[in-house]
This record gives structure tokens, C-alpha cells and sequence, in this order.
């Protein structure tokens, strides 16, 4: 009995362990991407930033400067999840919902900080690839995260950060490929790169509307909403294309349009929703 009772605590002290390795691996993991993208501000990296970089690359899609403002947002969602994540550290346990996404979480920061390097040092190809890699575990961890019955802590701290994340890459994957075909060259089969952004545009506004009616949601949406009001802007102001395309600026008009419906169609069903389960 004695040894059975020591098989048990070294199995529970080693299942603790375990447990503060994922907490900390996670913790690592968001510090290795912060701080590549700290460097590639501060250094910067290759001896230019990443804003200065997206400047070489002038297209119809990318949106205006200040958009990108959303990624100060971002780190601090996923900041705030790193934090929370560590609640039981000390006992040797994590939420399950945390532990379950937590293999998911460490691709995605590896594939972030990898991009960076990507990006910096001109290896456009090869920056598609690991965005994809980043956008499709982001997918997963948002469909693993949206099928579960979540406390509303767990909404907020944990939910929350991947879903306006996966709205964000959604935009950056689009315009990454975007600067990839420009940067080979690609001539666009002879239709003209304002018809070919028109069907970007529409393509994204699928894609998102698609997404924030399936999964009812509204955070999703508003990230694209702040991206395309990025292009808007971009296209409308005398610091970006001046109002030269008419066409794009009518069908981003649209397209926010558009998206506020499915948005507010979202908020609408989240509410009766919550009705019901009050009641």
C-alpha cells in the first residue's frame, strides 16, 4: 500500500510539472515573438522596419498606416490570455481549455516571430508560407475555441484574443500573397490590378461574412470592418491614392456596409441567445 500511495504522489508531482512546463512554454513562447517584434522596430532588423518595408511594396490593397496600430491591440489580448493562463501555476494546474489550445498557441507565436524574420530580410515566398502556417493555427484554435461552452472569464481572457487575432491575419494573409505576386512580377493575365483588388476585396468580404455568420461573431467582424476602413482610408486621402480609383473606394463603401449587416446580425442573435439562457 505504501508504494502504491508513493506511485500516485509521483505521478500527481510529475503531472504538476507537466503542467507548469505548458504554463511556462506559453510564457516563452509570446516573450520569443514580442521580442522579435520589438527588434524589428527597435534594431531595426536588416536595417529597416516593418512599416518601411511594407512602403516598397505600394498596391491597391494594402491599407493605410495607422491600420496597423490593431497589432498594439492584439499583443495586449494575447498578453492578457498568457497572464491568465498561469491561474493555478503555483498548485500545479491549468484550465483545460488553456491546456487544450496551448500546443496551437506555441505554432502560432513561433510562426509570428518567424515571419518577422522572413519579412525583414526579403524572403517574400517564403513569409507566404509561414503566414499561412500561422493563419491556418489560428483557424484551428478558433474553431477549438468557438465549439466549447466557455465560462464568460473564459470568453473574455482566452476567447476573445484569438478571435479579433484570426480577423487581423485574415487581412495580412490576403495582402501578403497580394505583394508576393507583385513582387514576382506577376502581370495579373492582362486584367488591370484595380479589377484584380475589386475581387480581392470581394473575396475577403466573403470570407468574412462567412465566418461572422457562421460563428455569430461580431469581434471577428469588426477587425475586418478596421481593415477595410484602413484601405478606405488609404484610397480617399491625398497622403495615400487620392481618390484615383473610384471603383475600389465604391466597393470597399460596400463592402462595410455589408459587414456592419452581418455584424449586427451577430450582436442580434448573441442577445436573444443569452435571452433564452437567462430565462
Amino acid at each position: 500500500m505504501p508504494t502504491e500511495k508513493m506511485h500516485l504522489a509521483n505521478y500527481a508531482n510529475t503531472a504538476r510539472h507537466r503542467t507548469r512546463t505548458w504554463q511556462l512554454a506559453n510564457v516563452g513562447a509570446f516573450l520569443f515573438m514580442i521580442t522579435l517584434n520589438m527588434l524589428a522596430t527597435l534594431l531595426p532588423l536588416n536595417g529597416v522596419t516593418t512599416g518601411q518595408l511594407s512602403d516598397e511594396y505600394v498596391n491597391l490593397f494594402t491599407p493605410a498606416g495607422v491600420t496597423f496600430s490593431i497589432w498594439g491591440v492584439i499583443y495586449t489580448l494575447l498578453l492578457a490570455f498568457v497572464l491568465y493562463q498561469l491561474e493555478g501555476f503555483f498548485k500545479g494546474t491549468m484550465l483545460p481549455v488553456a491546456r487544450q489550445i496551448t500546443p496551437l498557441f506555441l505554432v502560432s507565436c513561433i510562426a509570428n516571430g518567424l515571419w518577422i524574420l522572413c519579412w525583414h530580410y526579403r524572403m517574400v515566398a517564403v513569409s507566404v508560407c509561414v503566414m499561412l502556417l500561422l493563419l491556418v493555427t489560428l483557424i484551428f484554435l478558433y474553431s477549438t475555441l468557438m465549439r466549447l461552452k466557455l465560462s464568460p472569464k473564459e470568453t473574455w481572457w482566452i476567447q476573445l484574443p484569438f478571435r479579433v487575432y484570426l480577423g487581423w491575419i485574415t487581412v495580412a494573409t490576403i495582402a501578403n500573397i497580394t505583394i508576393l505576386l507583385q513582387d514576382i512580377g506577376w502581370d495579373g493575365w492582362g486584367i488591370s490590378p484595380q479589377t484584380w483588388t475589386i475581387v480581392v476585396l470581394l473575396t475577403g468580404l466573403l470570407i468574412a461574412s462567412s465566418i461572422i455568420y457562421r460563428f455569430r461573431d461580431p469581434a471577428y467582424g469588426l477587425v475586418i470592418v478596421w481593415a477595410y476602413l484602413g484601405i478606405w482610408i488609404k484610397h480617399s486621402t491625398p497622403e495615400g491614392f487620392n481618390g484615383q480609383y473610384e471603383r475600389i473606394i465604391d466597393t470597399v463603401t460596400a463592402s462595410l456596409c455589408v459587414l456592419m449587416v452581418f455584424i449586427l446580425y451577430a450582436f442580434v442573435q448573441n442577445r436573444r441567445s443569452h435571452r433564452k439562457i437567462v430565462a
